[in-house]
């Protein structure tokens, strides 16, 4: 059971992923998620003014502890400063 408490099979998460810009950052990121069998719905990347690069990516996902796994699988990305969930409804 997530927020609101509604059950339901799969729910859409929101991933703010904050790293230093290089290349195959998003081919890194996509194969974490493919290693967790998970639907990417959706994915944004844009520079920051700093250099870094902030990819927005919304994966589907059972529950809270895949959430979780694929956070630590992201984070563990050479490169990676910071990722979390948002956008919790």
């Amino acid at each position: 059971m997530w927020a609101g408490g509604i059950e339901s099979e799969s729910y859409n998460a929101t991933i703010d992923i904050i790293a230093e810009d290089r290349t195959a950052l998003i081919a890194d990121i996509t194969a974490a998620i493919a290693a967790g069998r998970l639907p990417i719905r959706q994915i944004t990347s844009h520079q920051l003014k700093n250099g870094n690069g902030n990819i927005i990516v919304t994966v589907e996902v059972a529950s809270l502890e895949q959430l979780n796994a694929l956070i630590g699988r992201i984070c563990k990305i050479q490169g990676i400063i910071s990722a979390e969930r948002t956008g919790i409804v």
